[in-house]
């Protein structure tokens, strides 16, 4: 099987769909090993960079940030290799799959989808390439395969779910997890860009007026950068907790782990997550989470089991699950430990691995199956979790 993965991003930037992509070329050198023969990856955003982070056995095609040097690459690449499937890797490259449908009539198209991106209703002219040029879409989370299926009209037969997955801490190379110093005796965190108020920052910040009474030796630590820091700094300062709030901006991979390890809960109660990343990262090291009851966050964490879920948009509601953990080291504990027990029955690299193997196995097989007037082929050994069906 011969693979083209286009991407905008996966070694030049920061966040949770750059790291799915990071993860999506690692396995496909690694599967390399077994039924795919070629794997080539071109991406608008990288530069050359980064071809010392690609996985082995990968082509590595960077463009720059030049739009037609994409575009120029994607046809010379179709018309060489002769991909049997194509990998988008987000929604704002879709349009080059009308292209690959008169250069490679042949090859399976497939769209990766995360979250907000793919949720809101679309122009009628991306819902017409979706509709007639993309075969299959996988998408992070059932709750964002169900947006999207909402948004564009589309059958639920064409959606597939691989969910995101860390590498267990004993998987990584380099230093080994230590703790930092920081200030308080309880310890909250938070990592994410500053870019979008969804994410829960705000009420957070809010709700500490309601912890500092019965804990005031709380703070909260905030580990990512964007436009909102300034704005969360001048309310921090207006709620009068400016003292008990830290932002960090970006931090390295060693300082971020040092965080998890040194903070006590886990706490992002957005309502625009399409599957949560960090959660799983916090499990990582065994923290009780808090998330939001209103996106993809409860697909990932079940509630009173592996984290506590919140209405996003209740202060009370966050203050009082804070308190609750706050107050209960041997409940955080339980909590973090059956997250871990979770991450590592579900969220791996290995199970993702084997996911997208099969998915890709089972996308080529009903392509080869219709083409031969045969039955459509089931997920490899029939397992759900080679290709998660979406139902409405």
């Amino acid at each position: 099987m011969t693979v083209l993965f286009c991407a905008l991003g996966i070694y030049s930037s920061v966040g949770g769909i750059q790291r799915f992509n990071e993860r999506v070329v690692k396995c496909l050198g690694e599967l390399g090993d077994t039924f795919i023969t070629s794997a080539s990856v071109l991406v608008l955003w990288d530069n050359s960079q980064d071809q010392q982070k690609v996985a082995p056995g990968v082509r590595f095609l960077p463009c720059g940030r030049r739009k037609l040097r994409m575009l120029l690459r994607f046809a010379w690449t179709i018309l060489r290799q002769k991909p049997d499937v194509i990998l988008y890797g987000h929604t704002l490259l879709t349009p080059l799959a009308t292209i690959a449908h008169y250069l490679a009539p042949h090859a399976r198209q497939v769209l990766f989808v995360h979250g907000v991106e793919a949720w809101e209703e679309p122009r009628l002219f991306e819902r017409k390439i979706v509709s007639r040029f993309i075969h299959h879409i996988v998408s992070v989370s059932r709750f964002t395969a169900l947006r999207m299926l909402q948004a564009y009209g589309l059958d639920c037969s064409r959606f597939m779910v691989l969910p995101n997955a860390v590498d267990l801490a004993e998987e990584e190379p380099g230093k080994p997890l230590g703790k930092t110093r920081l200030e308080g005796k309880d310890r909250l965190l938070t990592v994410s860009r500053l870019e979008d108020k969804y994410k829960g920052h705000h009420k957070i910040i809010s709700s500490l007026k309601n912890v500092l009474p019965l804990f005031p030796e709380t703070h909260y630590y905030v580990v990512g950068h964007g436009p909102l820091a300034e704005e969360l700094r001048t309310q921090a300062e207006a709620d009068g907790v400016a003292p008990n709030v830290h932002f960090l901006g970006y931090v390295d991979d060693w300082t971020l782990n040092a965080m998890y390890e040194s903070c006590d809960i886990f706490v992002m109660p957005s309502k625009g997550e399409g599957f949560g990343i960090v959660f799983l990262e916090a499990w990582k090291h065994r923290m009780p989470v808090i998330g939001g009851n209103q996106d993809a966050s409860s697909e990932v964490i079940q509630h009173d089991v592996s984290g506590l879920l919140v209405n996003p948009d209740s202060t009370e509601e966050i203050g009082t699950a804070i308190r609750a953990l706050l107050s209960d080291r041997n409940r955080r504990i339980a909590l973090g430990e059956a997250g871990h027990r979770s991450l590592r029955e579900k969220y791996t690299q290995a199970h993702f691995k084997k996911r997208l193997g099969e998915g890709l196995m089972y996308i080529v097989g009903v392509e080869n199956g219709a083409r031969q007037g045969g039955s459509q082929a089931a997920p490899a050994n029939g397992s759900a979790d080679a290709a998660i069906r979406v139902r409405r």
